[in-house]
Formats: structure tokens, sequence, C-alpha cells
């Protein structure tokens, strides 16, 4: 029996309820490093021209503001992530296809809820671990006003930046992180991080600012997900929003989604080998998605899904039965014969679950959170999982 050397590795979305593959000890402790050792920064953001409408206006969507061009030129580097902790980026965005809204009745601690539109960025910081550039976006038609007027009570009016209006707030002088607001027009971004280099940090307000000048004036959509030519990866990228949607939502939960879906985002190709070192290696790249309905009062309906897509079927197969077999040692797993390939249902010490299947060249991971109906039973959740994940099948065969 192959003896895999692994530490889990828990990714948590939104809804915080997806267990995934374990890293190698002995192989990359950076999942994303090559055979050569160097790494691949394979990510590409493309512009989108066309803008989302939420409630009939254009949506600024958070990584508009601040893109990875911004980061270049601020002399920042992203994280070189293949998806599992952390990602290169989050960002929850507006898409056009969950027919929910966005429930603005809470009237407090709006900068920290942790469902709007958004954009997370992990920033490379070799001296220490990874950094963060967070961009939050606040419109009137999904933004409950007196909740923002509450929270920039706590900023302090500081010089016009490029033009447009700009707040700080630090909570004292030994706060490391650095917190600011812009406003244009009806727009209100807040732009938080824990970047040192103050030039760095300017020449990122003045292009946050600039660009959301130019924003209002011609709103774009949520930019591409692309991935340039990888000497370590010769598949094609998997997108899973491409695989559920708001139909599956309402399938599951009986309800629309609401506007805004997750997506965790690798900068780089990962790597993984077996243990002992050289007998097997594999090349993945991954992408995670989850649409979601949030009530202000804490209840929340989550739909996740994870793919992991590896370059043939071959090496596929082969990693799935790897990452597969000391959770099957743990006695954690049920089989569920019905869904693709070596579908099993697996719950971690943590209580964390996964319905985990083979489709092909890609693993896929797919669970759910319901604070509403409460499945009280493991069986209930995989029972109401499973035509969603027998449809993503179908899709994925397509």
């Amino acid at each position: 029996m192959k003896k895999v050397g692994i530490f889990l590795l828990v990714l948590t979305l939104l809804s915080g309820c997806s267990v995934l593959p374990q890293t190698n000890e002995q192989g990359s402790k950076d999942a994303d490093q090559a055979k050569d050792g160097k790494k691949d920064n394979a990510l590409v953001l493309k512009p989108n021209e066309q803008a989302v409408e939420y409630k009939g206006e254009p949506v600024i969507q958070a990584c508009d503001v601040i893109t990875l061009d911004d980061l270049k030129k601020a002399g920042q580097t992203l994280y070189l992530s293949d998806g599992l902790i952390p990602n290169g980026i989050q960002r929850t965005h507006f898409n056009g296809e969950g027919k929910g809204e966005v429930d603005t009745s809470a009237d407090y601690a709006i900068l920290r809820s942790i469902y709007q539109n958004e954009c997370d960025y992990g920033i490379q910081r070799p001296e220490r671990s990874g950094g963060v550039v967070n961009i939050k976006v606040y419109q009137p038609a999904y933004t409950n006003q007196k909740a923002l007027n509450r929270e920039m009570e706590k900023f302090n009016a500081i010089p016009d930046i490029e033009g447009v209006k700009a707040y700080h707030y630090q909570l004292d002088e030994q706060d490391e992180f650095k917190d600011y607001l812009l406003q244009q027009g009806t727009i209100t971004a807040h732009i938080y991080t824990d970047i040192e280099d103050e030039k760095a940090v300017k020449s990122l307000l003045q292009s946050a600012a600039k660009r959301l000048k130019q924003l209002e004036a011609k709103p774009i959509g949520p930019s591409q997900v692309e991935y340039k030519k990888s000497p370590n990866f010769s598949a094609s990228y998997v997108n899973s929003c491409e695989y559920i949607g708001n139909d599956d939502f309402k399938n599951l939960f009986g309800v629309d989604a609401g506007p805004l879906v997750s997506e965790g985002i690798s900068s780089t190709v990962g790597f993984v080998r077996e243990d002992p070192p050289g007998q097997n290696s594999y090349h993945y790249m991954t992408h995670s998605c989850s649409y979601a309905l949030h009530e202000a009062r804490g209840n929340k309906q989550v739909l996740s899904i994870k793919t992991i897509a590896y370059e043939d079927e071959q090496k596929a197969a082969a990693a799935f039965e790897m990452w597969k077999e000391p959770k099957a040692e743990a006695d954690n797993v049920r089989d569920i014969p019905s869904i693709g390939t070596g579908a099993y249902y697996t719950v971690g010490e943590d209580g964390l679950w996964d319905l985990v299947f083979l489709v092909g060249r890609v693993e896929v991971h797919m669970s759910f959170v319901d604070d509403v109906q409460k499945p009280s039973t493991h069986e209930e959740r995989f029972e109401r999982l499973t035509p969603i994940a027998q449809a993503v099948v179908e899709r994925m065969k397509d």
C-alpha cells in the first residue's frame, strides 16, 4: 500500500464547508512549485467590457477598482497559490446569474459583512506570512446607506486623492492595517491592507481613485479568468462556476440564489508528489465557486463546488485514489455509486463535509450549508445534493 505524507489543508469558502486534497510534506511546501523548482505565475485577468446590472444600475466590481496591473505598479506580487490555502484571489461579485436580492435590512457593521461586493488579493511577502489587499465597493442599489454612514463616522477626512474624496481610519499607532475609504459620486470603495510600504499604499490608492472615476463614467463587468500557456500544465483550465447556477440553487433550497457569487481563484499551477519522492507527480489547477443567499440576521444558504483539474484522466484517477486512501483508512468515507466515478461522502474531524467524485480528468468537491432547513443527518445532506451532482456530471461530459 502506498504511503502518503500529508498535512490537512482545508479551504473555507464563503460557506466554510469544503475539505480538500492534502499536500505531501516531502514534496514542495509550496504546492505550486514545478519539478524544476520554479514557480509558474500563470494567472491572467482579462477585462470584460459587459457591465452587470443590479436593480437597473451598473455594478462597479471590486476587483476592477484595483487590478493585478495596479499591484504590479505598486511593487506588489500576487501570492503564488494553487487554490488550497490561501487563494491567490478570492472575489465576491455580481455575475447576473443569481435572481435573489441582497438583504440590506441590517444597519450596522457593514464594512465587516462577509457577503458583499469584495476582492481579496493575497500578497507575497518573503520576510513574513502573506499580506492582503482587500477592496469592497458600495453602491445605493445594494447598500444600507444608514449603515455605511455610521461606519464613515469612524474615518477622518484626508486630502482628496486624484480628485476623489478620501478618508482614513487607524485604531492606534501600533495598528498594522491601513484602512481607507474613497468616494466618487454615489460609489464608495473601502480599501484595507497590511502593506507596510507607504509608497506602495499611496500608489494603490492613486490607482483606485483613477479607476473609480473611469468606472463611474464607463462601468465594466467582472474580469475574465484565464491562464497563459504553462510549461507545467498542458490541459485547459476548468471554471467551476460554469457547472452550477441559480436553477441548481433553487432546486436545492426552494429559493433563488443571491446576486453575488464567490470565487476562489488560484494564481498558479499546483504540484504534488507521492511519498517516496519521485514515484508519481501530478500537476493540477483549482477553482472554487459558491452561490449564496444571506439574511442580515445571520442565516445563510450556500451551494459550493470546487474543481481540481489534472492534465489527463490517468493522472486524475491516480491522484483521486491517493487522496481518498487516508480518508478511507480513517473510516470516514461512504461510497455513493450513483454519481460520476468513485463518488464518496466524507466528513472531517472538524465536521466539515464533502461529496467528492471524478469526471474524466476533473475531481469535483461539492457541499452546501442550510441554516434555514437545517439537515440533521449526513444521509439527508448527500441525498439532497445527489441530483445536482448528477447534473454537474452530465454538464461536464458535454
